[in-house]
């Protein structure tokens, strides 16, 4: 059985606002992935703008590829109001994926 590696968004990243906050956000993520096989990401009580969406989960997505993304990427405690927004921000980064195959 696979472990998976637990992560507390609340704990890591300080702010979800900016590009920016979304690039470093991304970048523990990665780091993560370099040491576990899958890792799950608890999003309780983190709000987060488009843009620290994208760069966060829509990039990582992209790199990943969609496969590779969900096996081993899984979020816990989405709040209502931003899984749609992180349902967008994927979608729209696998979709330029396959427009430019």
């Amino acid at each position: 059985m696979t472990s998976t590696f637990k992560i507390n968004a609340a704990k890591i990243f300080a702010h979800s606002s900016t590009r920016e906050d979304g690039v470093g956000a991304r970048t523990v993520i990665v780091d993560c992935l370099r040491k576990h096989p899958r890792i799950e990401i608890n999003l309780s009580k983190i709000f987060m703008t488009p843009s620290f969406a994208d760069e966060f989960v829509g990039i990582l997505a992209k790199e990943l590829g969609k496969e590779e993304f969900k096996k081993r990427v899984f979020f816990k405690n989405v709040l209502p109001d931003i899984k749609p927004l992180l349902l967008r921000v994927i979608a729209n980064r696998l979709s330029a994926i396959e427009i430019k195959k």
